[in-house]
């Protein structure tokens, strides 16, 4: 498989956060607008079983250009605290007095995602000291952050579909939002056996309708960049493996690890949002649970992890999940040490 660098560009608010489950059924959707369903029933076969070189297209979580996410790892022992702190106000890396040091520390250790060239530092030796270690070295000055996103709650009128007018009563709903101060890139690793001309296609034509929730009234507008060859950084000697985005394990993926895990409620996309499907089952999904991006497997070392997740809909059997997660080789002493 060859691996690639997309750019989005984001350029409004989002209704529904960006991932890479999401993104993918928008790019089933553009296939089957712009080529047909029988293209895309080619593309899901291909991706259940995939040829010798490679599944057509495996993807990442969109990530903010730059990041990825942080590791799960166990977390310090106080021992180990001690020593991490003992030997970073050794080097200048932290204030001396208490306070100052968990003003330093606690953000760190909070962040949904890290500097790439941080983990690339690490990547030999994954540890949750070494990374607050690399993150401290960099200095208060040169430690980047990842943009600014706010979610909001945002007040919505329901409207009397007899008068098309407000209801007189209850007539408010809310949702979430995500809002930034202006446009903000993301990254999306991409990798697959499809030339480089056809996988940016895909993700024009998946995406020119917008985003997520409430793409109609302008959220989720998502401009494609340029795809890029780029390779992910591995470890010279790994162990265990960090995924790039939500997973549902399959049957023989390694199962020893650090991860959290969340539950997707889905609902359907493209022309069946509106549709009544033949068991009026409506447009909810059955709920799925993943492993988040950043778990910390070990075990053997796999380009990609997971499975296309089957039957997820009461009434319409035909639809899957996405649940396929690249990966990152790394080397996490820890499992060296557990047996």
């Amino acid at each position: 498989m060859n691996t690639y660098k997309l750019t989005l560009t984001l350029r409004g608010p989002l209704g529904t956060p960006l991932s890479a489950d999401t993104l993918w059924g928008h790019l089933c959707w553009g296939l089957v607008y712009h080529q047909g369903p029988s293209a895309l029933e080619e593309f899901l076969a291909a991706t259940r079983s995939p040829p010798a070189d490679g599944p057509p297209l495996i993807l990442s979580d969109p990530m903010p250009a730059g990041f990825v996410p942080r590791p799960i790892l166990p977390p310090l022992e106080p021992r180990q605290e001690d020593d991490l702190i003992r030997s970073l106000l050794e080097r200048g890396r932290l204030p001396k007095d208490l306070p100052a040091q968990a003003d330093t520390l606690s953000p760190l250790r909070r962040r949904r995602y890290m500097p790439l060239d941080d983990l690339r530092a690490v990547i030999d030796n994954l540890t949750a000291a070494e990374l607050l270690r690399a993150a401290c070295d960099r200095g208060e000055g040169r430690r980047p952050s990842p943009p600014r996103m706010e979610v909001a709650t945002v007040a919505h009128n329901t409207i009397d579909r007899l008068t098309s007018h407000t209801l007189a009563e209850g007539g408010l709903f809310f949702s979430p939002q995500t809002f930034t101060d202006g446009p903000v890139d993301f990254d999306v690793w991409v990798a697959g056996s499809l030339a480089p001309q056809r996988l940016r296609e895909l993700f024009v034509w998946g995406l020119e309708g917008g985003y997520g929730r409430d793409a109609s009234t302008g959220k989720g507008d998502l401009g494609v960049g340029e795809l890029t060859p780029a390779g992910l950084p591995a470890a010279s000697r790994p162990n265990a493996v960090m995924t790039l985005g939500p997973c549902a394990p399959a049957a023989d993926d390694p199962t020893r690890g650090h991860w959290t895990i969340e539950t997707r409620f889905g609902k359907l996309g493209g022309p069946w949002a509106a549709q009544d499907d033949p068991a009026g089952a409506g447009v909810f999904k059955h709920p799925v649970i993943f492993l988040t991006a950043g778990a910390v497997l070990a075990g053997p070392v796999r380009p990609f992890l997971g499975r296309l997740v089957e039957r997820v809909h009461p009434g319409r059997p035909e639809v899957v999940q996405y649940g396929l997660a690249l990966t990152i080789p790394v080397r996490c002493p820890h499992f060296e040490e557990v047996p």
